[in-house]
């Protein structure tokens, strides 16, 4: 197979500063670097003449990169971004306590589109704008979706098969757009 994963996303934003603050600050991304892209690099890689690019790159977790791109010079069009249009939707981030983050985003002002509600599966899920108006998806994972629960979900399973306390492993919840049939049992 070609594809051996997504590497990363990038965000154009209209302040560099501000969307640091907010991505930094408000959401906890750790902030790597910030490098100025030539001209010339510009236009090879956007094919954008006499523009000056600044890039901000992130890291969300352990290893998923979030690049914030600031063009200089380029007449912008307005990207009032909804959760129906045909594109790019949203960016879904994994959040381990919504509750305490949500307020702090109320805190700070921050447009929430949906306001936190769970899914059938049990994570809690909110929509957000960042500065610009890209929306933010921040889900709640159970523990066995976090980093932590893939290094013990394992060893608790074969705990409980051990000791007899599960009939059998229990695999991960699906989400279906449609509900399944009832077949009356």
């Amino acid at each position: 197979m070609p594809i051996t994963g997504a590497h990363h996303v990038a965000i154009t934003v209209s302040d560099l500063d501000k969307s640091l603050d907010f991505y930094v600050r408000l959401l906890g991304l750790q902030y790597i670097q910030t490098i100025l892209i030539s001209d010339k690099v510009a236009y090879k890689l956007f094919g954008l003449a006499g523009v000056k690019v600044r890039a901000a790159h992130l890291f969300v977790g352990w290893r998923d990169l979030v690049e914030l791109y600031h063009f200089e010079g380029v007449k912008r069009k307005s990207g009032g971004a909804d959760l129906e249009s045909p594109g790019t939707q949203y960016l879904s981030l994994k959040v381990h306590d919504l509750e305490t983050l949500g307020a702090k985003l109320e805190l700070e002002g921050v447009e929430f589109i949906r306001e936190p509600s769970r899914l059938p599966t049990g994570e809690r899920v909110a929509f957000i704008r960042d500065p610009d108006g890209a929306i933010l998806q921040l889900i709640e994972v159970k523990l066995t979706e976090s980093f932590a629960g893939k290094l013990l979900t394992p060893a608790f399973i074969m705990w409980k098969r051990l000791t007899g306390r599960a009939r059998h492993a229990v695999a991960g919840a699906a989400v279906t757009k449609t509900p399944a049939p009832h077949n009356g049992s």
